[in-house]
């Protein structure tokens, strides 16, 4: 890869990148939304008994806690995409490319070993039941 292909491909996956830290965000302004309307309905529920007001109250804890996870876009505003030199790109791109042979590598040689196990024991039954 060229230099001037890495530069293409950097501020590609750098606008790619920017879209979708943008829609994540509306995602999750769109998901407070909603976890607001559904808090507020649990805050004005009036429960039919005082045995009730405990379930109320979870409710109300449930929604808030799931509120702080499910709709929290701090990581989206704290980790911006960076656009990167074409030089660092290609870097890291050889760098992932390395990675990706090195993991198939040793993955593919378990998988030709498993075979060949499996392969052996069928091979050992067919024997087995042919000798009777």
């Amino acid at each position: 890869m060229t230099l001037k292909e890495a530069e293409i491909l950097a501020k590609r996956d750098y606008e790619k990148s920017i879209k979708e830290n943008s829609e994540a965000i509306k995602r999750k302004k769109e998901l407070k939304e909603k976890y607001d309307k559904m808090l507020q309905q649990a805050k004005n529920w009036q429960p039919p008994t005082p045995d009730h007001l405990n379930f109320k109250n979870f409710m109300i804890e449930q929604i808030s806690s799931s509120m702080d996870f499910d709709c929290n876009a701090h990581y989206y505003y704290e980790n911006k995409p960076v656009l990167e030199t074409p030089k660092k790109y290609r870097e890291e791109h050889i760098k992932g490319c390395e990675h990706d042979i090195k993991y198939h590598s040793e993955h593919y040689q378990k998988e030709v070993e498993g075979c060949a196990k499996r392969t052996k024991w069928i091979q050992d039954l067919k024997r087995a039941l042919n000798k009777e």
